[in-house]
């Protein structure tokens, strides 16, 4: 039992500084010496500079752009949400396979880690651009941290790909509610 509580306060503590310091970098995109950046909606959608990835070849399936030079794919979007103190939810979403992204809702102001899984058949080295209609980012490169906001809509977070010649993307959604 006293476990439990210090785990709701650990989770606490952490909601509640992304929190802060969400309110403290929203007039402008921050950059850290590592390169990770912190957007907010507005900031996305004017600036759409790289963040550097790594390299990562994984089970790639041949893609080729319309001038027909290979291109990257991505293998899986793997979006992960702990509500309460033991509980996890891992959601995959593999644009290569699946029709369409699965449902996923989150409560507002909880976080999701959301991972991107690509591959290039070229070896080169990937770029990973992320963009939310809403929400804030944390982090940068194959693995953000996405703060939801808390108007109860649908937000749209997506992953660009690059290797610097082609690029690609994945989109999926997030249904935000007040309460459970």
């Amino acid at each position: 039992m006293r476990i439990k509580y210090i785990r709701l306060i650990c989770l606490l503590g952490l909601s509640l500084i992304l929190l802060v310091a969400g309110c403290i970098n929203t007039s402008s995109t921050s950059t850290s010496q590592s390169g990770a950046a912190e957007n907010t909606v507005e900031e996305s959608k004017a600036q759409k500079s790289p963040v550097p990835g790594g390299v990562d070849k994984g089970a790639v399936e041949g893609s080729r752009s319309e001038d027909g030079t290979s291109r990257p794919v991505i293998d899986r979007i793997e979006v992960l949400m702990r509500s309460g103190l033991e509980s996890e939810n891992l959601v995959v979403y593999e644009p290569q396979r699946d029709i369409e992204p699965p449902k996923i809702e989150i409560k507002a102001l909880y976080t999701a880690e959301i991972s991107c899984v690509a591959g290039s058949l070229t070896g080169r080295p990937l770029e990973y651009y992320w963009t939310a209609t809403g929400g804030k980012i944390f982090g940068s490169g194959k693995k953000i941290t996405w703060l939801a906001p808390q108007a109860p809509i649908i937000y749209r977070i997506t992953c660009r790909v690059s290797d610097g010649q082609s690029s690609t993307s994945a989109t999926i959604n997030i249904s935000v509610r007040c309460c459970y």
